[in-house]
């Protein structure tokens, strides 16, 4: 037993965790974010929390949510908004969103309508990755600065940036060496665990998780594999901060050795390069705009070959792609990110899947059928 990740598991397990009561306690304001285009060092520079929005493992009812946004709205938007009728999340000072999808802005569109957070604004995220791009969204962040400054009476100064910067590259540079480990044959931690870790990332201050996750990796150097082989896999598709469902996969076979989600290297691979800009607000907006790409930017090729680099890097014997139902971006994406995986002679698996769903009935069946043909590939090549 790994005990920096129980710890972990004990302080995350809710919404409002111990870490968030204790910040509040001490006057700190809690800043909800919902898309990692949102550069979430502004909100640690400002003296805040940053936390991600997301839902817990399991399905919830959305009635009220499906009346306000229509059924073919994606399931973690409409997922969102629920909690938010819950009142799981009155206890945020601000939400920041951003324009990624349509589902996302029409989510943007229904929360003024059901909360009253002094701060509330939808970010606009370029589709484009180049200078001009970089640009626009480094005046977007400066809107932020702007508003978070009056709103709230902080001074959110260069040398304060500067600093969640710095904090923020050193989780980065933690987070590569944990992924590191996930070559070898036997992984010291299971791709859910390895989930868990990552959510916990954004639910907690970044000064408060560094030494959690030092931990982990301290403990991680001694310890012994105790997982057998299984078939290598990747991860893909929509947001999946579901760790039980990734459980499933590994229960049935599967080792889920690296991810290409926006609930995983998406939000964090790479470094902010503070020497690229002359301002920290640049060297945050290049880095976010420029990072592993969502499907939503163009151009695709960019993110074709990152996913194929990781894929022959963690010698991935088969992708699994969970894309939530609706969700455009992932859904056109599919057939290309398909070709450019044969072209590895690597299979790849859609599933076609509500949010926070678990592994069960068709999926679970498919996801088993799918791992014991690989199996019979590795056998008999």
């Amino acid at each position: 037993m790994i005990k920096s990740l129980e710890k972990l598991r004990t302080i995350t397990g809710h919404f409002y965790n111990n870490y968030l009561k204790e910040a509040k306690g001490k006057g700190q304001k809690i800043i909800g974010w919902l898309c990692n285009y949102v550069p979430v060092e502004i909100i640690e520079a400002a003296g805040m929390v940053p936390l991600r929005v997301m839902g817990k493992p399991g399905e919830i009812k959305m009635h009220e949510a499906t009346a306000f946004l229509n059924l073919y709205s994606c399931s973690f938007t409409r997922t969102v908004l629920q909690l938010v009728l819950d009142k799981q999340y009155d206890f945020l000072d601000g939400f920041i969103n951003c324009a990624t999808c349509d589902g996302m802005r029409r989510l943007g569109d229904a929360l003024p309508y059901h909360t009253n957070l002094p701060v509330l604004y939808t970010l606009s995220v370029p589709h484009k990755m180049d200078e001009e791009a970089v640009r626009f969204f480094t005046d977007e962040l400066e809107t932020i600065r702007r508003k978070f400054e009056k709103t709230f009476g902080v001074s959110i100064t260069d040398d304060a940036l500067i600093e969640a910067i710095k904090t923020s590259n050193q989780a980065r540079r933690l987070l590569a060496r944990l992924y590191l480990m996930r070559k070898k044959n036997n992984p010291p931690l299971t791709g859910s665990d390895v989930q868990e870790i990552l959510n916990a990332m954004t639910a907690i201050p970044m000064k408060e998780f560094l030494p959690l996750l030092e931990g982990i990796l301290s403990e991680m150097e001694d310890k012994a594999p105790d997982k057998k082989n299984g078939v290598r896999l990747m991860l893909s598709g929509s947001i999946l901060n579901n760790y039980e469902f990734i459980k499933g996969i590994e229960e049935l076979g599967g080792l889920v050795v690296i991810d290409a989600l926006c609930s995983g290297t998406r939000h964090w691979l790479g470094e902010i390069d503070l020497q690229s800009c002359n301002s920290p607000l640049g060297a945050l907006a290049a880095y976010y705009l420029k990072k592993f790409p969502c499907p939503r930017m163009y151009p695709s090729e960019d993110r074709f070959q990152t996913i194929t680099d990781l894929a022959m890097e963690y010698r991935v014997q088969g992708v699994i792609s969970t894309v939530i139902r609706y969700c455009s971006i992932h859904i056109f994406d599919a057939p290309r990110l398909r070709d450019r995986l044969l072209d590895l002679n690597i299979p790849l698996l859609n599933l076609d899947m509500e949010y926070g769903a678990n592994i069960s009935g068709q999926v679970k069946t498919r996801v088993q059928a799918f791992i014991e043909m690989l199996e019979e590939s590795v056998e008999n090549p």
